[in-house]
């Protein structure tokens, strides 16, 4: 029991992390790939520095914001999703560091990881890189496991039951056949099973 309740919260605490920092990888190789475009607004290389970013299903959504926190680029989102992810800026934007937010994503409900990271040039700030993170792989693993462990300890406890079974009616019968025959075998033969169990 303890397993089941320790084992796959720790795998998904674990995976989450490695998650968050394949994302933050990717954050910084996109904050070193958008300062020039973004320093010039240039609109087209910052279009194709999201569109153009390493695809994972992992990953959800490229968005570059202005120093203002405007939208400049994203990879190809809908408006909709647009609309949602818009509401998770201001959050992101509060510091001058990398930050991490998580909330559903709207269209599937699954657990989204927003993670940003301030592009600087020349010590001022000049925009924002955002990526959108999916966790439904981890919690389908995790998932996974603790049906496994589920599974392995139901078998633990079917063959624990029935050993303990085997093992109860291998030593209750003999002193039951005793338990039996006391009013019928004599008292030498009753000491003779006695003695054997």
């Amino acid at each position: 029991l303890p397993l089941l309740i320790w084992l796959p919260g720790r795998v998904e605490e674990q995976q989450t992390e490695e998650l968050v920092r394949r994302g933050r990888l990717a954050t910084e190789l996109l904050d070193k790939a958008a300062v020039g475009a973004l320093s010039v607004y240039d609109r087209g290389a910052l279009d194709q520095i999201t569109k153009g970013f390493i695809r994972s299903t992992d990953f959800l959504y490229v968005v570059i914001l202005d120093k203002d926190g405007k939208l400049l680029a994203d990879s190809g989102l809908e408006k909709t999703d647009v609309a949602r992810v818009q509401q998770v800026f201001p959050q992101l934007l509060q510091t001058e560091n990398d930050a991490e937010l998580t909330s559903a994503w709207p269209r599937t409900g699954e657990r989204a990881i927003h993670l940003s990271r301030p592009v600087f040039y020349e010590q001022l700030r000049i925009g924002t890189v955002v990526l959108g993170i999916s966790a439904r792989r981890v919690e389908m693993q995790t998932s996974a496991l603790r049906i496994q462990l589920l599974l392995a300890s139901g078998v633990i406890i079917v063959v624990g039951l029935v050993s303990a079974f085997l093992l109860q009616y291998s030593l209750s019968r003999p002193l039951r056949k005793i338990a039996r025959n006391l009013d019928v075998l004599p008292d030498a033969q009753l000491e003779s099973l006695a003695g054997k169990v």
